[in-house]
Parts: structure tokens; C-alpha cells; sequence
């Protein structure tokens, strides 16, 4: 990226969005994800047996038995077998260790899974309270509370006060890896990303500065979507780790899974070549929290992420027991998140 100008960054980008466009508006349903919404999240793909093929190249994974066989899989990886970047990855995100295998990253949670479950729920009700405290009756609970909230626990567990501006951007890089973001929050999410991992390395290298990079972007990708879920959640009013749990499985944070062959493999009855991608749509339901504790990287943070949006949502109920919200919206350019941007409330 450091090599292109602005103008010649930005022209790729527009290329890459032109052909998930095109083959959108010919109706590869993949695309059509890809391309991103208006209004609100797409439906998911819908379910078909084995896999089938999207026009810009991947394979696609609907069948939930196939998909944890896929995931489970060790002849594939995040990466090509040469750990070069997938084909069909758009930015590359070195900095963020999005990259990390699955043997990587399992021992990057292991080493690191003590320290995120050292966060005292005392500490993230302390920062919810504080952030509840300055909303009046009507609020915006993205921007000014959940946002916030994944960003103060963060800089205060990890030491980023220093950069703690930067860090909402980091929010974008997972849909950034499967559709081009846009030029301002491209070049935004790189510095976020240098920013973070220069941070970082003053106190860590190896393993433990994987782990609290990913972390980092992990928990601000999914936190305050999760928390805004669950406070318009039908069943809000319950007890908050049920009503969290329920929205994680009706809103999956992490909507798509993605692996690549190192070597032909055959799976249900289809050849997938070496360097090909296979996409694993992550659907909302029973099999959406087992499908994501497939990724190592996600059983790391989960706990965290739990943690966060309940306690996120018993203090707001505390605060507004009889809060009603509004119809929120949702970042156009979000396939793999469905990051919610706004949603109103009104104690």
C-alpha cells in the first residue's frame, strides 16, 4: 500500500468494487453480499448441499455439516500454503495478524486467554456507568456509548490511551479482508493498524503481541453491534447474559469464515484446488456460535465479548429501565459484520 499514491490506492479500490458490482447485478448471490446494503442486512445465502461456485471465484459453503468439516480441516489454512495473502483477500492487513493460522493462532489463545479473562466486570461497568452518565434522554448508543465502551476497556487493559482516537477505525478490517472499504476509512484503518502495532511492540513481541493486536480488532469489529443487538433485542428485558447470548446467535458478529486449500482436496463430492477459497456463510440460528468457535481467534476473545455487552446492557438497563429504541442503521460496507452505525434510544 505504502507505495501507491492516494489516487492510485483509491483506483484499485474502485476496480475491485466495480467487478463485485458486476457480477452482483448478474446475480451471483456471493457478489450481491459482497456489494453491501442500504438499508439493512442482507438475507443469508440460502442453504444448498456440497458447495456450490460464486462467479468472482470462490467456493461456497451453505451446508452446516460440510462447513465444520471445512473448518475442522487441516489441509486448509487462512492463508495460500506460500503464506501469501488469499486471491480474493482485498486489503492485506499484515499489521492486524488477521492472517495468523489456525495453529497459530491456537497458541496465541492460549497464551493470551489469562489476560483477557483478568478483565473484572467491576472495570467494564465502571467505564459503562461513566458513559452512561453523560446521555441525556435521548441518546445514540453506537457512538456514544458502545464504541466507547470497547475502547476504554481496551486502552485501559492493553496501555493505548495514547491512541485511543484510532482505534474506532480498526473497527473496519474485517470486512476490509472481503470488500473494498472506503478510500478515507482505507487509509484510516492503515494508520489505525500501524498505530496499534507500533503501540503495542514497545511491551510485546512474538505470540503476545499477535494476541493483543487481534484482540483489539476483534472486540471493536463485533462489541458495539453486539451490545446495540442486544439492547433492541424483543427480549431486552431478560436476564442480560441470556438476552447477549440470544443476540449473538440470532446476529452473528462474524458473518462469513473464509479458508483456503494448501493442497486438492475433495470435498462432498467437489475438487477444491490448491489456493482456492472456500467462504463459510455464517447463518443466524443454533449452529452460529458453534460455527465461530471454529476459528481459535474467536473462542479467544468471546469471553471478552460477552463480558463487555452484558455488562454494557445491565448498566444501561439500570440507568433506563423502560428504554425504547429506534430503528437503527447499518454501515453500507459491512459483509462480514453487519456493523450497526446508529441506533437511537430514548430513556
Amino acid at each position: 500500500m505504502a507505495t501507491l499514491s492516494r489516487a492510485e490506492f483509491g483506483r484499485r479500490l474502485q476496480l475491485v468494487r466495480a467487478s463485485i458490482w458486476y457480477e452482483a447485478l448478474a446475480g451471483d448471490g456471493y457478489a450481491g453480499l459482497l456489494r453491501g446494503f442500504a438499508a439493512q442486512p442482507p438475507p443469508p445465502l440460502p442453504a444448498m448441499p456440497g458447495l456450490s461456485r460464486s462467479r468472482l471465484g470462490a467456493w461456497i459453503c451453505t451446508d452446516p455439516a460440510v462447513a465444520e468439516r471445512i473448518l475442522g480441516d487441516e489441509r486448509f489454512g487462512v492463508r495460500r500454503a506460500d503464506g501469501g495473502k488469499p486471491h480474493l483477500q482485498v486489503l492485506p492487513l499484515d499489521e492486524t495478524f488477521l492472517g495468523a493460522e489456525p495453529s497459530a493462532q491456537r497458541r496465541i489463545a492460549e497464551l493470551l486467554g489469562p489476560e483477557l479473562g483478568a478483565v473484572r466486570a467491576d472495570t467494564v461497568r465502571r467505564h459503562a456507568d461513566a458513559l452512561l452518565a453523560g446521555c441525556g434522554d435521548e441518546f445514540e448508543l453506537v457512538g456514544d456509548v458502545a464504541e466507547p465502551l470497547a475502547v476504554r476497556v481496551l486502552a485501559e487493559l492493553f496501555g493505548l490511551d495514547g491512541i485511543a482516537g484510532e482505534l474506532p477505525a480498526l473497527a473496519t478490517a474485517l470486512d476490509a479482508l472481503r470488500t473494498p472499504p472506503a478510500l478515507a476509512d482505507a487509509l484510516a484503518l492503515a494508520r489505525a493498524s500501524r498505530a496499534l502495532r507500533d503501540t503495542l511492540a514497545a511491551t510485546a513481541d512474538g505470540d503476545l503481541l499477535a494476541g493483543r493486536v487481534l484482540a483489539t480488532v476483534l472486540v471493536l469489529a463485533t462489541v458495539p453491534t453486539l451490545l446495540g443487538n442486544a439492547v433492541r433485542s424483543p427480549a431486552h428485558a431478560g436476564d442480560p447474559a441470556s438476552v447477549v447470548d440470544g443476540a449473538l446467535h440470532a446476529h452473528p458478529p462474524v458473518r462469513l469464515l473464509c479458508r483456503v486449500a494448501h493442497t486438492a482436496a475433495d470435498i462432498a463430492g467437489t475438487t477444491v484446488a490448491a489456493g482456492e477459497e472456500v467462504v463459510v456463510p455464517v447463518a443466524a440460528g443454533r449452529r452460529a456460535v458453534g460455527l465461530l468457535r471454529a476459528e481459535p481467534r474467536w473462542r479467544m476473545v468471546e469471553p471478552l465479548v460477552r463480558l463487555l455487552a452484558t455488562t454494557g446492557l445491565a448498566a444501561l438497563r439500570a440507568r433506563y429501565p423502560t428504554a425504547r429504541t429506534q430503528p437503527p442503521r447499518w454501515h453500507p460496507r459491512s459483509p462480514v459484520t453487519a456493523r450497526m452505525a446508529w441506533l437511537g434510544v430514548t430513556g
